[in-house]
């Protein structure tokens, strides 16, 4: 197999597990550097098994062409590590729960003693608490503490689908509210850092910002949430007030 700077594009097909269509593909979309050009002949080296391993790695870890192009983006000069931890920084430290693998048998017990059929997590499957792992026997569980929320509701006597629907409002309202914040992201921090063309020097504090920017996000969102949650029970509870009120006269 050639080696250093003098592997063809078959070479590096064979080296890497991609194939020379997708090498094409990831360099007409500025994924991958060119080659070096000999004659006619295109010629890769080591720091192009490097990025399509890098570019494999984000891409079974779930992020799209779109996501990795700009994780990548003309940082052509920053090492794979320096890549690796801004991919971390950017999206790892948002989710807190570790996900579980539990069986399909396991996983009726727990909610309800049963009721969790097929349907139900189907739907959870869509809604991002579950994972299908082996044609339904095996699932992985994204969100346990969500899980874990349905089943105390289930032992009140709440059925599951009754949690999905909630957990679906959630995520339907959480989502612009997390657009919201990354637009403000992107406008204080990342748009300035790529106008700079992304400098060697300030990796560490675009990540260092990611930090700083995480709880307070957090922090906020729980605040107005609080805030809020006061408000409707208080209303229910003037409602309720309202209609005893009614009752009585």
């Amino acid at each position: 197999m050639a080696r250093g700077s003098s592997m063809t594009i078959d070479d590096l097909a064979a080296t890497t597990g991609v194939s020379s269509r997708s090498i094409r593909y990831y360099q007409t979309r500025g994924l991958l550097p060119p080659p070096r050009v000999k004659g006619r002949q295109g010629f890769y080296g080591q720091k192009h098994v490097d990025r399509l391993n890098l570019i494999t790695e984000l891409a079974e870890e779930g992020l799209n062409l779109q996501a990795i192009g700009w994780l990548i983006g003309g940082a052509s000069r920053v090492d794979s590590d320096e890549l690796r931890r801004l991919k971390r920084a950017v999206l790892d430290g948002w989710v807190s729960d570790e996900p579980v693998s539990i069986s399909a048998k396991d996983l009726s017990k727990a909610l309800a003693g049963g009721t969790w059929d097929e349907g139900t997590a189907a739907r959870a499957a869509e809604l991002g608490l579950l994972e299908e792992l082996e044609d339904g026997e095996q699932w992985r569980i994204l969100l346990p503490s969500v899980l874990a929320a349905g089943g105390e509701l289930a032992d009140m006597g709440l059925p599951p689908e009754r949690m999905l629907d909630v957990l679906e409002t959630i995520r339907e309202h959480v989502t612009p509210i997390a657009a919201a914040y990354v637009q403000v992201f992107d406008e204080a921090v990342l748009a300035p850092w790529d106008a700079r063309g992304r400098p060697e020097g300030e990796w560490s504090a675009i990540r260092e910002a990611v930090d700083r920017i995480r709880p307070l996000a957090g922090e906020a969102l729980l605040a107005v949430f609080r805030q809020v949650m006061t408000d409707v029970i208080t209303d229910l509870m003037a409602g309720t007030d309202e209609e005893d009120a009614g009752d009585a006269s």
